[in-house]
Formats: C-alpha cells, structure tokens, sequence
C-alpha cells in the first residue's frame, strides 16, 4: 500500500511540477525569440 501511495504522490508532484514550469518556460521561449530576432 505504502509503495502505492508513494508513486501516486511521485506522480501528483511531477504533475503539478510541470504545471508550474510550463508558463515559465513558455516565458523563457517567447523572450529567446524576442532576443533572437
């Protein structure tokens, strides 16, 4: 059960890791092109 929980946790986590670093990569990809140009 314990291994269970953990990788459901794991899982929430990266999750919610990629949520938040998604607009901020986004940011980071729109300010390259920006500069780039």
């Amino acid at each position: 059960m314990i291994t269970v929980q953990l990788t459901a946790f794991l899982g929430c986590a990266a999750m919610i890791k990629i949520a938040l670093w998604m607009p901020f990569m986004r940011a980071l990809d729109t300010t390259h092109l920006i500069y780039t140009d």
